[in-house]
């Protein structure tokens, strides 16, 4: 997943709660790499209020397992002011 990391400052905090932790994008791209090609994403909600988001979904890997990820993200800055209108929407990767 190394197009993941080119969305990261050099500085993240990443914190798998009860699982690891990391404080730099090395850190990150070392957890990541462990983990099976996605070959699925369905996004579910992502409420944002400044520069916090918030955002669930569910992954399908490669292998076919499936996980539900709930994440709360802190943006250094953002590049949009307009309002996006929510929506279900499901990509393919890969």
């Amino acid at each position: 997943m190394p197009e993941v990391l080119g969305y990261l400052s050099e500085n993240v905090n990443w914190k798998m709660i009860g699982s690891w932790d990391a404080s730099d994008k090395t850190g990150v791209g070392h957890y990541l790499s462990q983990y099976a090609k996605i070959v699925h994403l369905r996004i579910g909600t992502i409420i944002t209020h400044g520069t916090d988001c918030g955002i669930d979904g569910e992954i399908t890997f490669e292998s076919g397992q499936q996980a539900a990820f709930c994440h709360v993200l802190i943006f250094t800055g953002g590049a949009r002011t307009e309002v996006v209108p929510p929506d279900e929407t499901v990509w393919r990767v890969g």
